[in-house]
């Protein structure tokens, strides 16, 4: 017979709730996710994803919201898949829709970076709107790479050789 030390065991930590949902809005939106106030409630908002289309499963995995858990699972009616989340005002997140065990963008959200801010609620983020101007100008040569900046206040450029020496004037 074998004496064996007690085992330790990891401290219990209570799982976070899961996140609230409510019954979804109307779905006749062509651009995702929607985003509406909830009556008599100033600090949340409802934001509600969609997927169209034939699918067995659709899951939305909203960054520190819902990860893949039976809480991302989305609810069929028709040929539309969706679920809607409480979150706080100000809430922002970058998200993928699972369809069927793939990882896709949503196809009704505009912005190519599959995120979004709830409704003007949040900080200005300049840095996900394009710059108005291009801000430099790289072109290839047989020699290597020109850099020549938009804005810079006189007039320079940088060229990269092949060998990697880099040279401004």
């Amino acid at each position: 017979m074998h004496d064996r030390a007690p085992r330790s065991l990891p401290p219990r930590v209570p799982r976070p709730a899961p996140p609230r949902t409510l019954p979804t809005p109307s779905l006749d939106a062509a651009v995702t996710p929607l985003v509406t106030p909830i009556p008599g409630d100033d600090e949340h908002r409802a934001v509600t994803f969609l997927w169209r289309g034939e699918a067995r499963e659709v899951r939305v995995l909203a960054n520190k919201l819902t990860h893949d858990t039976d809480a991302a699972l989305m609810e069929r009616t028709g040929d539309v898949w969706h679920r809607t989340y409480v979150v706080r005002r100000g809430w922002r997140a970058s998200y993928r829709l699972r369809v069927d065990g793939v990882d896709l963008p949503d196809p009704l959200n505009p912005r190519s970076w599959n995120g979004f801010s709830v409704a003007g609620t949040t900080p200005p983020s300049p840095w996900l709107d394009p710059p108005a101007a291009p801000r430099h100008k790289l072109s290839r040569h047989p020699i290597g790479h020109r850099y020549d900046p938009v804005r810079a206040p006189a007039p320079s450029s940088c060229w990269t050789a092949r060998t990697g020496r880099t040279t401004c004037r």
